[in-house]
């Protein structure tokens, strides 16, 4: 638990830093960024987390069910650290808009995705 606690704390400072970067690189995307790309980024980063874990509880695999869950939710906490570290950033610059919100959507979707799948196998597989 303490392990897990440490690597949540790095993956926020870490996304914090990163912010700037990732929306560098959302902005410099090809072709732009619009609000359906945000949309599906949400939508399928919470599915492909449900589905990934999903198929690890139906394999019977609880390390895989307890690791995937613990990686998971600290990719979420890195990712949303750094959208909303570069929703700031764009903010300050006066240039919101889709692309400042597309990582900030996975780090959410990956967040509420492994959520999900904690109140699902909450009693099979406890973590």
């Amino acid at each position: 638990m303490r392990f897990a606690r440490i690597t949540n704390i790095v993956a926020l400072v870490g996304g914090v830093i990163m912010g700037p970067w990732a929306l560098r690189s959302a902005e410099a995307a090809t072709p732009q960024l619009n609000w359906a790309a945000v949309e599906i980024a949400f939508v399928g980063s919470m599915v492909a987390v449900v589905l990934a874990i999903a198929f690890q509880a139906l394999l019977r695999n609880t390390g895989g069910v307890r690791s995937g869950l613990r990686n998971m939710a600290t990719a979420g906490v890195f990712f949303a650290a750094s959208g909303m570290s570069a929703l700031v950033v764009a903010a300050y610059r006066g240039t919101v808009g889709p692309s400042a919100y597309f990582i900030a959507a996975i780090g959410f979707g990956v967040l509420i995705g492994a959520g999900i799948n904690r109140v699902a196998f909450r009693g099979a597989f406890a973590t």
